[in-house]
């Protein structure tokens, strides 16, 4: 009988990574791109001068102001900005609220600013879509989740805006919410999840990147699968268009960061996909801009996403009688190398091969796969492998 051993794939992008205070720092491979958004919507009314969040449901836009504001959710028309509708969180106070986001039923407010990293009262309220009219003003009662920051051990008193635990952005994914701080201190994001449902919860370290700024705002669009980020750095706005966003690491990631040079001085604080297809940012009032909403044409940027090595190289292997079988092509037709190492960097072999129509079959004999990496180069494209044992199969 042979035994055939299956290995599972898993693919490693080609990232950056520093080590600050023992913890890896990712930094995601991206194209950079100037953009100039054009103004969507010129002025906000002055009741949301300080809109601090964005999502678009019911044909309305809905935001909400920041720290010291009323504990109100504002439904403004899509076209004009003007205030359609408006829901008072009855059983809520705006502490610092910094985000909104969405799923099919409920509504979430951030109640998480935290510029100084000393709070201890932070949260989100949920509210279900039913409660928000289309028209007029509602009163509703929120559910709350409570929670503190995995990474925070102490809360010692800072210099204002030298924290890296202040939030100002989160998305609803599946069946978590996904938080992405704003560091002041290191211009990275860390992200943390949490679940949906009321209660006292930790947030959940996952991982911290290099954003080179300070994020304010997310989004995420099932249909593209893309996460879209805004904020800033030195008050020049920038946006992060990422596709194949995971929160297990950022080996998938293909990034775009737009940066909108031209709208220096624009506070950007709130991001959503709405309609026809465009990606709006708000802003709140600053000495040089009124309250407005911008527009980013998002669908003819999705071809300028980054190819990733993933996507180049094409390959199939197992192991068979402790022998390595490996079958790849490169896509971009190209010549391209195939190295395999073990985790300690000693190559074992290496494979220069031309691209044909046909993917390419290769022989190695291997003891213990555990240990083994892969690694595909064509030109500018890599993609590392790694391999670990799965289990038999007959």
């Amino acid at each position: 009988m042979k035994i055939r051993q299956t290995i599972l794939l898993i693919t490693l992008a080609i990232i950056g990574s520093l080590r600050i205070d023992g913890q890896e720092v990712l930094k995601p491979q991206a194209l950079r791109q100037f953009y100039n958004p054009p103004v969507y919507i010129s002025h906000l009314p002055r009741e949301v001068r300080e809109t601090s969040g964005l999502i678009c449901f019911n044909e309305l836009f809905w935001t909400h102001n920041d720290s010291g504001g009323r504990p109100e959710i504002y439904g403004l028309d899509t076209q004009k900005g003007k205030i359609k509708a408006t829901v008072i969180v009855s059983n809520a106070s705006n502490v610092d609220w910094e985000e909104i986001a969405q799923d099919d039923q409920y509504v979430y407010v951030g109640d998480f600013g935290n510029n100084r990293g000393v709070r201890r009262d932070l949260c989100i309220y949920k509210i279900p879509k039913t409660a928000f009219p289309k028209e007029g003003t509602a009163k509703v009662t929120a559910e709350k989740i409570a929670f503190h920051w995995e990474k925070q051990t102490d809360f010692p008193t800072v210099a204002d805006r030298t924290t890296n635990f202040d939030c100002e952005a989160m998305i609803a994914l599946h069946d978590r919410l996904i938080l992405f701080t704003k560091n002041w201190g290191n211009q990275h994001s860390a992200i943390y999840s949490l679940p949906k449902t009321p209660g006292e919860y930790t947030a959940i370290f996952l991982m911290e990147w290099e954003a080179n700024g300070l994020i304010t705002g997310a989004d995420f669009d099932e249909t593209s699968q893309i996460l879209a980020l805004c904020g800033y750095k030195n008050y020049t706005p920038f946006v992060w268009l990422i596709q194949n966003f995971s929160t297990v690491d950022i080996a998938g990631w293909s990034a775009l960061r737009l940066e909108l040079d031209d709208r220096g001085g624009s506070q950007t604080e709130g991001i959503c996909f709405g309609p026809l297809n465009y990606l709006y940012i708000s802003t709140e009032e600053t000495s040089i801009y009124p309250p407005q909403i911008f527009k980013i044409d998002y669908t003819s940027l999705i071809g300028k996403l980054p190819i990733r090595g993933e996507d180049v190289f094409e390959y199939q292997y197992s192991i068979v009688d402790e022998q390595l079988r490996l079958r790849v092509k490169c896509k971009t037709g190209e010549k391209f190398r195939v190295t395999l190492q073990n985790r300690k960097g000693q190559i074992l072999k290496k494979w220069k091969l031309t691209n044909s129509d046909e993917l390419h079959s290769l022989l190695f004999p291997v003891k213990d796969p555990r240990n083994l990496i892969l690694k595909f180069e064509s030109g500018k494209y890599l993609s590392t492998v790694a391999i670990q044992n799965q289990g038999t199969h007959e």
